[in-house]
């Protein structure tokens, strides 16, 4: 993990950064860059954890990396068509041994005494951690007491996360940080769609205790992720108020991206904020919904379109005719 992490593409990365180009960024995708929220070098220089490096614009650290997401197992219980075109579970085979492998040299790394030191571990962005047997051990297993300072985040489709499974990875409670739960919908219909192979109620249900913990203090932030298409947009200011009635911190909008998974077509079709897309008027009249307003919402790579929606927000006062005297009004004042 230590030559991965100073590897000449690592460091060619961090000069990237340095010189503010994020050339290896995409900047259309990158919530980060499209809401204007990555810190500044000066603020950078303040850091406490990487201020130092900053200032020096050293691209070669000699401390191991602070935040670790394990995307080395894209198993699910759900085929999403947006992210996949078959259901993948890898439970044994060459390939479950292939990636197991991997996962035990980073466990052996991470985890094989106990320590203080302080670092973020997030699973999973690739799959799901309750429906990836390697994930799910690994959560179950692992002693929180043994690392005090080690934060873990989850995400999740929320299916398999429940009271059960919560009391089985009990050892982590007090470790927890953020839980991520990805809805996509709704409404049940339109899960149905863009979530193949999952319970809308079971959601729900799950996302409600959930819910509970965060409200119990047993959860530092809850995240509900809300991946937008052609099928799910007319739902967005629905899901902001489903979002408080279960508890979120914060509801997140992403964009769909173009996985591989559908020809380049349809791919084109589910991409309702193209200016050539037939419903791209009806997608920025969703995204004047005074609904988002609520601090609650977190635009990501949806940003520009939420702007652009409002410029072009109508005024509220219609004036018919009475026009002229407003016009007429108008010129005396600037006289």
């Amino acid at each position: 993990m230590n030559e991965a992490w100073n590897s000449p593409e690592a460091r060619e990365i961090r000069e990237s950064i340095f010189d503010g180009s994020f050339r290896f960024c995409n900047h259309t995708l990158c919530p980060r860059i499209q809401a204007e929220t990555l810190p500044t070098i000066e603020e950078s220089e303040l850091n406490p954890e990487v201020g130092r490096y900053v200032r020096e614009r050293r691209v070669r650290l000699d401390q191991p990396p602070t935040h670790i997401n394990l995307c080395n197992d894209p198993s699910c219980n759900l085929q999403c068509p947006s992210c996949r075109t078959e259901l993948i579970n890898y439970t044994e085979g060459p390939e479950f041994e292939r990636r197991k492998k991997l996962q035990d040299r980073l466990t052996r790394e991470l985890f094989a005494v106990p320590s203080t030191r302080p670092f973020l571990l997030s699973v999973t962005g690739s799959g799901d951690p309750f429906a990836s047997r390697m994930f799910r051990e690994f959560l179950f297993d692992i002693d929180g007491a043994d690392f005090p300072s080690l934060k873990v985040n989850l995400q999740t489709n929320g299916l398999l996360l429940t009271p059960r499974n919560w009391s089985r990875i009990r050892r982590i409670h007090g470790n927890l940080g953020e839980v991520i739960v990805s809805f996509d919908a709704a409404s049940e219909p339109t899960y149905g769609i863009t979530r193949r192979g999952g319970r809308w109620q079971t959601l729900l249900e799950n996302t409600a205790f959930l819910g509970e913990r965060r409200r119990s203090g047993d959860l530092d932030f809850l995240r509900l992720d809300y991946v937008v298409q052609k099928d799910n947009f007319h739902e967005m200011p629905d899901f902001v108020r489903l979002g408080k009635q279960l508890g979120a911190d914060q509801v997140a909008f992403a964009l769909v991206v173009d996985w591989g998974t559908w020809p380049a077509q349809v791919f084109r079709d589910k991409c309702v904020w193209r200016s050539d897309h037939p419903q791209f008027g009806e997608f920025l009249g969703v995204l004047r919904d005074p609904t988002f307003d609520d601090p609650i919402v977190a635009w990501g790579n949806v940003t520009e379109y939420r702007g652009m929606a409002l410029e072009l927000t109508p005024p509220i006062v219609a004036w018919g005719n009475v026009t002229q005297y407003r016009r007429l009004a108008l010129e005396r004042t600037s006289t």
